[in-house]
């Protein structure tokens, strides 16, 4: 039987792809790891990889990736739109608190900005959370907690309707079944840490309930807040839920970044 010397298609296609019609993207993988790694990651997402191992710049930190995943695209999101960039408002806090974890990109961009700051990294897939531990092994400052952010004790389902690893969604539900996850609360952790200087917030519309649950009194205690808001009317429900709060609100890419004048440090 003669063998078949073919290559596979998708291997042709989705290297050419990376390096025709994606070699912007492919160019910004490689200013953050190295030539290798980028062309590495592109060999491992051709072949169907399931996961694939990179070391970031700058100073050199291992990362673990599902090539075939929404997690390139939160690498780009994360350290190439620079949009969780804070020294503006902040240069020294003590309590950052990242909702929505995913595989803690952004705790390393945090624990990379601010090296001697505990970061409290939540993210209730376990998928997620597997490589989010993974992936901040080495960073003793950063604290994973494997649960939902929730207004109250509760036990919600998760589900992924783009079927994509950055888009889980929780809803709470009284069932107990499988894949479901028990919640923490602001006020946990703000009993635990005394206070919060940094809360990031990207938990695919789980913001909400946080929002919109009164008194919102955690909108009056965090200089600053980074927000992503998912949903319909979302501009509409953003400026009620803030009635009653004096925050100053300001728009960086797809996120918004909320403003205690009374608690954040004053600008340069």
């Amino acid at each position: 039987m003669p063998l078949n010397t073919k290559r596979p298609e998708f291997e042709r296609g989705d290297i050419m792809g990376w390096l025709t019609g994606k070699w912007g993207a492919f160019r910004k993988l490689w200013r953050l790891t190295s030539l290798t790694d980028a062309l590495r990651f592109v060999w491992a997402r051709a072949r169907r990889q399931a996961q694939v191992d990179l070391r970031l710049k700058d100073p050199p930190c291992k990362i673990r990736l599902r090539p075939r995943d929404s997690d390139f695209e939160v690498l780009m999101h994360t350290f190439a739109e620079e949009g969780c960039r804070v020294e503006e408002w902040v240069s020294s806090p003590r309590l950052i608190v990242d909702a929505g974890a995913n595989i803690g990109l952004t705790a390393i961009l945090f624990a990379r900005q601010f090296p001697g700051t505990t970061i409290v990294a939540i993210e209730p897939e376990p998928q997620n959370f597997r490589l989010l531990r993974a992936n901040t092994a080495a960073f003793p400052q950063i604290r994973c907690v494997e649960a939902a952010l929730w207004p109250r004790r509760a036990t919600v389902a998760l589900n992924s309707p783009a079927n994509k690893s950055w888009g889980f969604r929780a809803r709470e539900t009284e069932a107990d079944g499988e894949g479901d996850c028990g919640t923490v609360t602001l006020d946990e952790i703000f009993a635990q840490y005394g206070s919060i200087d940094l809360l990031k917030l990207d938990i695919e519309g789980a913001e909400w309930p946080l929002l919109e649950t009164k008194p919102a009194a955690w909108l009056d205690r965090i200089p600053v807040v980074i927000l992503e808001l998912h949903g319909p009317d979302k501009e509409v429900r953003f400026a009620k839920s803030l009635e009653g709060h004096e925050v100053e609100v300001v728009r960086r890419h797809e996120k918004y970044l909320l403003l205690h004048p009374a608690l954040v440090e004053p600008r340069p």
